[in-house]
């Protein structure tokens, strides 16, 4: 018999992972950071009741402290018994401390009456929704939207005359 020289192959465990696994994993961790990201920067949702949707829009209205976006529109819908609107709004994070019990919201929209003209910056934005920062400490997140503003308003010292 001839002497056979059987050669056996080795395997040795690949100890690397693949390199085609980077992109998935590196998706997953931005998919996961920008979750994050969302569930940290929003605030809270309120419910909003309105007299009316006249220049309500959802995605477009805006909740504004002293002219400072503060929160946006993301629902409306009729109310069971077809009375009043009730609008859904996303508030900013910071948001929460300003939704207290005497907190007041009003629609601003253009007005000509006898108190004079008032809103005429919404000609061109659109209608927006006030909010009055309340100062109790029972927090709310149901609110009764006034469709003209207070008088006088709550941080502005004037003396009404009858």
């Amino acid at each position: 018999m001839s002497d056979e020289n059987n050669a056996t192959a080795q395997i040795k465990p690949q100890k690397q992972v693949s390199a085609i696994w980077i992109i998935p994993i590196l998706a997953l961790a931005m998919g996961a950071w920008m979750l994050f990201q969302y569930i940290n920067s929003t605030g809270p949702e309120i419910t909003l009741k309105l007299p009316t949707a006249e220049g309500i829009e959802v995605g477009k209205t805006e909740i504004k402290a002293l002219n400072v976006k503060v929160g946006v529109i993301t629902d409306v819908k009729l109310s069971e018994d077809y009375d009043h609107i009730i609008a859904t709004a996303q508030m900013n994070k910071d948001a929460d401390r300003m939704l207290r019990e005497d907190s007041m919201f009003w629609v601003v929209k253009p007005r000509i009456g006898r108190e004079g003209v008032s809103g005429l910056e919404t000609l061109l934005s659109g209608a927006y929704i006030q909010l009055q920062p309340g100062n109790s400490k029972v927090e709310k997140e149901y609110f009764d939207v006034l469709d003209v503003p207070p008088l006088p308003l709550p941080m502005q010292r004037a003396c009404a005359l009858f």
